[in-house]
C-alpha cells in the first residue's frame, strides 16, 4: 500500500495546471471529462439553478487529465466539490483519500441496476452515484448477415464462409488483443478478474490462470490461426472503419459507436452475445459513469442536492439519449425502451460482469494483453503463458500495495 500511495503521490507532483477556476466563491463546483454528453450536462445544471437558486461552477476538463487534477488539486482545498468520472477511478481516489462514501439516502438502491452499484463499490463502500454504464455488443451488418447467430461457432462459421466468398469483406472482426475487448469469451468460460468476498475485493484472488481461460486464449488464437477471421494489426478504429463501411459483417464494440453507425447508414442491428461451444454465456465488462463527492467539498449539502438533481429519472435520460450509453435508474430504463439499440446494450449490461474498482485491476491489463498477443499469434501456448502472466500479475499487486 505504501508504493501505491506514493505512486499516487508522483502523480500530484507531475499534474499542472490544477489551480482554483475563476468563477463564484460560494457555487458548488463540478468537474466533469464527458464530451458529448457536456451540453445536456449544462442544461439539466441550469434547471438546477433555476430551481434552487444554487449556484454551480462547472469546468470541463480533458478527460485524460481529469483525475489527476483532481488528485492534485482536491488536498489543497482547490478541487471540485463533484467530479464526473468511471468506476475504475473510485479505488485510486478513495484510496488517495479524497473520497467520502456516499450517503445512504443518496442511493437508493432498489431503483438501481445492480451491477452499477457493484462497480462504484469499493471495499464494502458506495463511492459514486451512477449515471450511466457501457459495454461491448456485437454489431451486425443485416445485409451480410440477415440473421442472428445463435451461437459463437455459427458465428465463425458464418463469418469465415463469407469471408472465404469474398476475401475484400470481414466477416467476424475485433481487437482481440485487446482485453476488454476479449473478455466476454473469458467470462463465458468462468474466468475472474478480483473476486470479491464479503464485500471486499481480495487483490490476490486472480483468476487468469484457469482451465477456462486456457479454453478462451485458444479460442481467440483460432480466430486468428485457423479460421483467419482476424489479422495481427487489428484494432478498434479499423473495426469501426470497416463496418461504417459496409466491409465487417459482425465487429464488438460499445454504445459510443451508435452514433458513427447511424450516420454511415449501414443497415445494422445491436446482438447480446450468443452462447459459446461449451455453452458459457459471455459477460462484458460494464464501465460506469459515476458523481464523486470530495471528502473536503466545501459546500457538501448543496453538491449532495445537485448529484441528487444530476442523476434523477429526467437528468439519467436525457443523458442517456445524448451519447447512446443506457442510464442506471430503472424508472429511466423504462423510459428509453423506445430506442431498440440503448435498451438492447442495457439489457446487455445488466448481465455482464462489473469492472473492477479496485487499483490492483491495473496490473492486469498490460501482462494479459502481452500473453493475448503470443498466444493469438502462435509464439507461446495458451496455457504456459498464462501461468507465466498470473504469476507476474500476482507480483506487480504485491509490490503496489507493499
Amino acid at each position: 500500500m505504501r508504493r501505491l500511495l506514493l505512486l499516487i503521490a508522483l502523480l500530484f507532483a507531475t499534474c499542472f495546471g490544477c489551480g482554483p477556476t475563476t468563477g463564484q466563491a460560494d457555487a458548488v463546483r463540478l468537474w466533469t471529462g464527458l464530451d458529448a454528453e457536456y451540453p445536456v450536462i449544462e442544461r439539466v445544471v441550469a434547471d438546477f439553478q433555476q430551481r434552487t437558486g444554487i449556484q454551480v461552477q462547472m469546468l470541463k476538463v480533458p478527460f485524460e487529465q481529469l483525475r489527476n487534477k483532481f488528485l492534485i488539486a482536491a488536498p489543497a482545498d482547490l478541487g471540485p466539490d463533484l467530479v464526473i468520472g468511471p468506476q475504475d477511478w473510485v479505488g485510486v481516489l478513495a484510496t488517495a483519500g479524497q473520497l467520502e462514501p456516499i450517503p445512504q439516502e443518496a442511493l437508493p438502491g432498489e431503483d438501481f441496476v445492480p451491477v452499477s452499484v457493484q462497480a462504484v463499490t469499493f471495499q464494502g463502500q458506495v463511492y459514486s452515484v451512477p449515471l450511466f454504464m457501457e459495454c461491448n455488443a456485437l454489431f451486425r451488418n443485416t445485409r451480410l448477415m440477415p440473421e442472428r447467430p445463435r451461437s459463437i461457432p455459427e458465428l465463425v462459421a458464418r463469418a469465415t464462409a463469407l469471408q472465404q466468398a469474398d476475401p475484400t469483406l470481414k466477416g467476424f472482426y475485433f481487437d482481440l488483443q485487446e482485453p476488454y475487448f476479449a473478455w466476454p469469451f473469458f467470462s463465458a468460460e468462468g474466468a475472474w478478474l478480483l473476486r470479491d468476498k464479503d464485500g471486499r475485493t481480495d487483490p490476490f484472488d486472480i483468476g487468469i490462470d484457469t482451465p477456462g481461460s486456457v479454453r478462451a486464449a485458444e479460442f481467440l488464437r483460432s480466430l486468428r490461426q485457423e479460421s483467419h477471421l482476424i489479422p495481427p494489426g487489428a484494432s478498434e478504429n479499423i473495426s469501426r472503419t470497416l463496418f461504417q463501411e459496409g466491409r465487417a459483417a459482425v465487429i464488438i464494440n460499445g454504445p459510443w459507436m451508435l452514433k458513427d453507425a447511424k450516420a454511415a447508414g449501414v443497415p445494422y442491428a445491436v446482438d447480446p452475445f450468443p452462447p459459446t461451444a461449451s455453452g458459457g454465456q459471455p459477460r462484458p465488462l460494464v464501465g460506469v459513469q459515476g458523481i464523486m463527492l470530495n471528502r473536503r467539498a466545501t459546500r457538501r449539502a448543496e453538491a449532495l442536492k445537485l448529484m441528487e438533481h444530476l442523476a434523477s429519472v429526467e437528468s439519467t435520460v436525457a443523458i442517456s439519449q445524448a451519447s447512446g450509453r443506457p442510464p442506471v435508474r430503472r424508472g429511466a430504463l423504462a423510459r428509453i425502451q423506445s430506442d431498440p439499440d440503448i435498451a438492447t446494450f442495457a439489457m446487455i449490461a445488466e448481465q455482464g460482469t462489473p469492472m473492477p474498482s479496485h487499483p490492483a485491476v491495473n496490473a492486469i491489463w498490460v501482462p494479459l494483453k502481452s500473453a493475448l498477443e503470443l498466444i493469438t499469434t502462435g509464439k507461446s501456448p495458451a496455457d504456459r503463458e498464462l501461468r507465466a502472466t498470473d504469476e507476474r500479475i500476482r507480483q506487480k499487486i504485491q509490490l503496489m500495495l507493499e
